[in-house]
């Protein structure tokens, strides 16, 4: 019986592999944007409680808040991506964790930008937009933040909130650890004979063969692997749900279904009226 394995990423050939080091072509200057966005941040917080003091104190505010968020989400985005290539590479797992507290702490710092702008009033606001010109890119930015109003909490509050946000979002990094990293599914044998490891990115592979056996050991062992994580599992999609109940609550929205929606502005109408449909045409699928 012939044994197949499952190669590592590094046994991969190039032209195989997305190639992203065009964004840091020295990895040093990942940690550097990580501190720079640091220094945005502190310089932001500065202006709290001048932000509306006029037009020009606004677009200052704004334009630090933009340009701190960018070097922050490119360095994270940067170290998901390389996180992505292999779970179980501890040194892109420890970047990708530096470039979530990073963001972190900016989102921190910032956190006031919101509750500051909606002290002020829709007609001050449109007032500043008529007075300074560079405000208008950050037209669809303000728009938001006022349609959200009644969900935005105290300075105080969204500081908190924003400070304990990469604690209380860790169940999805947990679980990409769990299953990405740590689990197990064994091996197939295909219809050649040909002893192959299952893994996510094989799993496909198998349930799309010819062979009614393939596609039903494929099936079995990678629920089966899931099956021994029960508990592991469902304490995490519990610490989900509570998580999204509560940040619904605190923000005053109706359900975690209502807030999940709220960011895309879609009432809950349209998301029932799909739903019916889809379950009125399902005799046709």
């Amino acid at each position: 019986m012939n044994t197949v394995k499952q190669k590592t990423r590094a046994e991969i050939p190039e032209e195989y592999k997305w190639n992203i080091s065009a964004m840091y072509p020295d990895e040093s200057d990942v940690d550097r944007d990580m501190e720079i966005a640091g220094t945005y941040g502190k310089k932001l917080a500065e202006m709290q409680g001048s932000v509306m003091n006029s037009a020009d104190s606004l677009l200052q505010a704004l334009e630090t808040y933009a340009e701190g968020m960018r070097y922050a989400e490119n360095a994270f985005v940067y170290a998901h991506m390389k996180h992505d290539e292999d779970n179980a590479d501890s040194k892109y797992t420890e970047m990708y964790g530096r470039a979530v507290s990073a963001i972190t702490r900016f989102s921190a710092d910032a956190s006031f930008l919101e509750p500051e702008i909606l002290s002020s009033d829709a007609e001050t606001i449109d007032g500043y937009f008529s007075e300074n010109s560079g405000l208008a890119k950050y037209r669809f930015m303000i728009d938001q933040i006022m349609h959200g109003k009644d969900h935005v909490l105290t300075t105080d509050q969204e500081y908190v909130l924003a400070s304990m946000n990469e604690v209380l979002k860790s169940s999805g990094s947990i679980y990409s650890a769990l299953c990405d990293a740590d689990m197990v599914f064994g091996t197939v044998t295909d219809s050649d004979g040909k002893v192959r490891d299952l893994t996510h990115s094989t799993y496909i592979g198998f349930m799309e063969s010819n062979d009614r056996r393939v596609r039903k050991e494929a099936f079995d062992k990678m629920y089966e692997t899931y099956r021994s994580h029960n508990n592991a599992l469902a304490a995490l999609y519990g610490t989900n749900v509570r998580y999204d109940a509560a940040n619904a609550k605190l923000r005053s929205y109706s359900s975690s279904l209502e807030a999940s929606l709220a960011p895309a502005n879609i009432p809950l109408s349209v998301y029932d009226s799909l739903l019916a449909s889809v379950h009125e045409h399902l005799p046709a699928m």
